[in-house]
């Protein structure tokens, strides 16, 4: 059995509890308390609930009065010192023995989706709306689960959140892209005032200023209003995706450090303990030099909080790593739960450094970026025009293994009729080979291929149908190359007709043109068709652009 991110567990002894990863020790389920009995301890500090016939403390780390939470803590090792695993960084973990039930989100909204719909009550009917929302982004129904109060059932309809679980990375990007465009009458999302109060609760006042703060959370789409119910969407890796098994790294705290550093790589900040990759960067601390490669965090605030490319500050725990396979690395941990009982809380931090470039150590790679229309692309959302007129029609995937599609503005055939569209990845990659160097880039290009030749084949299958003189057949060509050291690499999708149907000289069709010879040089040759690229009208390029977008992001 898997127990995922966010799952929820009751234990024997009436806690209702989080499951807060998705790597566990073997006999223990890593999590964090959310519902405490006040049979054994109680702290008028920590909001109350009535769950279950009993009432409960909300352990809240955010409380103002941390005297009160760090007494709490400590009745709490008392009164269930069989669930810490670490006193050290305060880790929770409730032992298989101890576990009652176990509350499966992917489970329960399936079967809340199956329910009558005139037997839902109006929270109920929010949550499977937003969900059936989800779902028009391409996701499967095995790809979400709801956690919570709307899985547990005890919850309000005027103020309980609602909250959703997307299983898989890849999925989780998938669905922030589509959101980061997607409209509907019951949507909405933080306005400034709103995250000026979130960045009041979490004690943000001293690290961000107010215009700071909005302007990197407004950028996520993981947080919104449906209907006027706050929801959030957490990430689940799946078994496949964990990034190391547990007790399979060594760590030693060396001491509180605050640096700068570029980010690498973010596909792993939807995840819970979060993770960014970065440049490798050296911090003298104790007399040693350490390299750190990875700044790791606990709480959601920093998830998709900074980008691939971004400078960012931060502030918390180093620590030196060694891997069961003899690798040697730093890290930096922002937001162990210990951390929340004293002053570290406001120490501790993870800050995009706005408006800065930070200087690669290749320059030749820098240049290229920064001149790159492809790279400037990359940034904009699906449905934006670039300034050569073509239209971002997809993306699969996200950072150094992400890929993005583009109609072009321009055919070499009819352009009433035909089209071309191009896939590039969304990093400065140059060279086909390069892709082989990251599994999951490759298995993104399959992927985007795959949905985009399909988008294809929907759209002129139809167009056909519409002209009864059009023959059935749908051909579809795929060109791409890797000639020029500096180019951004990029494939072209088509429909195989008109001149650019002809036989390629890799085509066995091709070998059987009639050869001709050159009267003045005795050279051979054949006849072809001569290409001349034409560009689209307005209106065909919005149309076009509309029904390949509906087309890649439909309900599946």
């Amino acid at each position: 059995m898997h127990f995922y991110e966010a799952s929820i567990i009751t234990t024997v002894d009436g806690l209702h509890c989080q499951v807060y990863s998705n790597e566990h020790p073997v006999h223990a389920i890593l999590v964090k308390p959310k519902y405490i009995p006040t049979d054994k301890i109680e702290c008028v500090a920590l909001p109350h609930r009535f769950i279950s016939g009993k009432k409960m403390n909300r352990l809240d780390l955010w409380i103002k009065d941390k005297i009160k939470l760090a007494k709490y803590i400590q009745d709490f090792k008392k009164a269930y010192p069989q669930y810490i695993l670490n006193d050290q960084n305060l880790v929770f973990a409730i032992p298989i023995e101890h576990i009652e039930r176990v509350y499966f989100p992917k489970r329960g909204f399936k079967e809340l989706m199956t329910m009558p719909k005139q037997h839902l009550d109006s929270h109920l009917t929010k949550v499977v709306k937003l969900g059936e929302f989800f779902l028009s982004a391409g996701l499967s129904i095995e790809d979400l689960g709801i956690t919570y109060s709307s899985l547990l059932g005890h919850y309000s309809d005027a103020i309980s959140d609602i909250n959703f679980i997307v299983y898989g990375k890849a999925k989780f990007w998938s669905l922030m892209n589509f959101l980061d465009t997607a409209k509907h009458p019951l949507l909405r999302w933080k306005q400034n005032d709103e995250w000026g109060e979130f960045r009041k609760k979490r004690n943000r006042e001293q690290i961000f200023s107010e215009e700071e703060f909005i302007k990197v959370m407004s950028r996520k789409k993981s947080e919104g209003f449906f209907n006027e119910s706050l929801f959030i969407l957490f990430c689940a890796e799946n078994p496949d995706e964990a990034r190391h098994k547990w007790g399979s790294e060594k760590y030693t705290k060396i001491g509180h450090v605050t640096i700068r550093a570029l980010v690498k790589d973010d596909h792993n900040s939807v995840v819970r303990p979060g993770l960014y990759d970065i440049e490798e960067t050296p911090v003298v601390e104790q007399g040693k030099t350490h390299l750190v490669k990875q700044v790791v965090f606990y709480s959601r605030d920093y998830c998709m909080l900074s980008r691939k490319g971004e400078e960012i500050e931060v502030s918390g725990q180093l620590e030196d790593v060694e891997t069961d396979k003899g690798e040697r690395f730093s890290r930096i941990v922002v937001g162990y739960f210990d951390s929340y009982l004293d002053e570290r809380r406001e120490k501790e931090y993870i800050k995009p450094i706005l408006n800065t470039v930070f200087k690669k150590t290749d320059k030749n790679q820098e240049a290229h970026q920064a001149i790159c229309e492809f790279c400037q692309e990359a940034q904009l959302s699906i449905g934006k025009k670039t300034n050569y007129g073509a239209v971002i029609l997809h993306k699969e995937g996200t950072g150094s293994q992400g890929w993005f599609a583009t109609l072009s503005p321009k055919t070499g055939s009819n352009p009433e009729k035909d089209f071309t569209i191009q896939i590039m990845p969304l990093q400065h990659i140059k060279h086909i080979a390069q892709v082989s160097q990251d599994l999951e880039l490759a298995k993104n290009q399959g992927i985007i291929i795959a949905k985009i030749s399909s988008a294809i084949h929907a759209v002129l299958l139809d167009e056909k149908r519409q002209n009864e003189n059009d023959e059935n057949a749908v051909r579809i060509g795929i060109y791409g190359k890797s000639k020029h050291p500096t180019e951004h690499l990029h494939m072209k999708i088509f429909p195989w007709t008109g001149s650019i149907g002809q036989p390629y000289t890799v085509d066995s069709s091709f070998e059987k043109k009639e050869t001709l010879k050159d009267s003045k040089t005795g050279e051979e040759f054949v006849k072809m068709k001569p290409v001349h690229k034409v560009r689209l009208s307005e209106a065909r390029i919005s149309q076009l652009s509309k029904k390949l977008i509906e087309a890649l992001h439909e309900k599946h």
